[in-house]
């Protein structure tokens, strides 16, 4: 194994190309050892004009500009604040509290067992189980033919307090809820491609 070390404390350039190879299985290809209080980054990528594309910091936290495509499954124990739009196309399962400050696509399965805030768009095209609160600051649309399309209680879909079946074949009709001001009561009716179709409970305080 091979040690590199900075021996002029001048650092180095290397224009060449690298490639790390181990010896056996057992071995690591490359390892930083950073230094007892260290506040640089530990690791960096630049572009050609010098602006930090990615990098990791001494304790851990990975950062980088850009786009970012994960094909295996995912798995976020921590909290994760989203910023840009992410795209999910595999099974997720994220376990810690989840802000959405902008749009989140999700293809595959997701699983959700801390809070979420969603400030933007959520898109979900799978299975979608929250196991904590869920906030939505902004529009909601569910897209389901499904027998159990939304289901809301306290073990979930066993026994639930709510569900929609949305399993009928070219179904279009459903219930719209409307509210209204203090003391205003709210109108339940029946909704369909061609409008309003039947105005079914009115009730008030």
């Amino acid at each position: 194994m091979s040690t590199f070390t900075d021996s002029s404390r001048g650092g180095d350039t290397d224009t060449g190309v690298n490639v790390f190879t181990p010896s056996t299985i057992s071995q690591v290809p490359l390892t930083i050892d950073l230094l007892a209080g260290q506040t640089a980054n530990a690791f960096r990528v630049r572009n050609s004009a010098g602006t930090v594309l990615f990098s990791i910091d001494p304790s851990g936290n990975v950062s980088w500009q850009g786009s970012s495509t994960v094909v295996v499954n995912e798995t976020v124990t921590g909290n994760s604040s989203i910023t840009g739009t992410l795209s999910v196309t595999g099974a997720s399962t994220l376990t810690g509290a989840v802000s959405l400050a902008s749009s989140l696509s999700v293809t595959g399965a997701s699983t959700l067992t801390g809070d979420v805030v969603a400030n933007h768009n959520l898109t979900v095209n799978n299975n979608f189980i929250g196991n904590g609160y869920t906030y939505f600051n902004n529009v909601v649309t569910i897209t389901s033919a499904g027998a159990s399309a939304l289901t809301v209680g306290r073990q979930g879909a066993t026994s639930p307090a709510l569900k929609i079946d949305a399993s009928v074949a070219s179904s279009v009709t459903g219930m719209e809820i409307v509210s209204a001001a203090a003391a205003g009561g709210v109108n339940l009716r029946a909704i369909s491609t061609a409008g309003h179709a039947i105005k079914v409970i009115s009730c008030s305080n």
